[in-house]
């Protein structure tokens, strides 16, 4: 389990909801990385959680909240580059076995 980031004095004004938020984006980054469809989904429960919770707080930021707001975008944007990858790579394998199965459907068929 990721140890959560160390704040910075700009995350002291945040909810502690964008803290949690970007450990749990740090979570599913791993996750997505092994390919452990648990974890991204326990990821993926945890976040529409976290992002009632901080839709429901009406948070206004300020120019001081942005560099921590930056790094969560960021670790959402790497974490949406990782599931395209994760999707492709499963597509991948999946067109690879249905090949490989076509392959010896069609090899065994006895034409007379």
């Amino acid at each position: 389990m990721a140890s959560a980031p160390a704040r910075r004095i700009e995350d002291e004004a945040l909810p502690p909801a964008f803290s949690e938020l970007e450990r749990v984006l740090d979570e599913e980054a791993l996750a997505l990385k092994k390919l452990d469809r648990a974890g991204i989904d326990q990821a993926a429960e945890k976040k529409a959680s976290l992002l009632a919770a901080i839709a429901a707080a009406r948070f206004e930021t300020k120019p001081e909240h942005r560099p921590a707001l930056d790094r969560i975008r960021k670790s959402a944007l790497r974490n949406h580059m990782l599931l395209a990858h994760a999707r492709d790579s499963v597509r991948q394998v999946l067109s690879a076995a249905s090949d490989r199965k076509s392959t010896r459907l069609n090899s065994s068929h006895i034409t007379i």
